[in-house]
């Protein structure tokens, strides 16, 4: 399938683990923004309204974490889809994430290639899109 530039924001506190993502995602030529916490990826949502393809959070941050971030997205409306990242990997939390309406979890530590494959999963589940990344990293 045809490769197709994404706008990709991820949010995370684990710097080490955004600027991998952030280096992997951008190796496929896409674009990536980051953010260290919900509240400022909720902000750059907000103030980009249609912009993102897709969001990458985690779970655990400071000051808004990923559920508070995924109950704002709903809050607002905005329909972006969703990858949760999380060491916390408990029957729990997903299923709190999927009752918000997220479907998509990965549990750290992962490689990137499966990130990549979930990532090619929602893109090609959307309606009228062709786009696959490539799963070599």
């Amino acid at each position: 399938m045809e490769n197709v530039k994404k706008n990709i924001l991820i949010a995370d506190d684990d710097y080490m683990l955004l600027y991998s993502i952030r280096f992997a995602l951008r190796s496929k030529g896409h674009d990536v923004t980051i953010a260290t916490n919900g509240i400022s990826a909720l902000y750059k949502i907000l103030s980009k309204r249609n912009h993102y393809d897709l969001l990458i959070t985690d779970i655990r941050m400071p000051l808004c974490d990923g559920i508070q971030l995924l109950d704002e997205i709903n809050q607002q409306n905005i329909g972006i889809p969703v990858v949760v990242i999380s060491a916390y990997d408990d029957h729990g939390t997903t299923e709190t994430i999927t009752s918000k309406g997220c479907e998509h979890f990965i549990s750290k530590p992962f490689t990137s290639s499966e990130l990549v494959n979930c990532i090619n999963t929602i893109f090609n589940n959307l309606p009228n899109n062709n786009s696959t990344l490539t799963t070599e990293v």
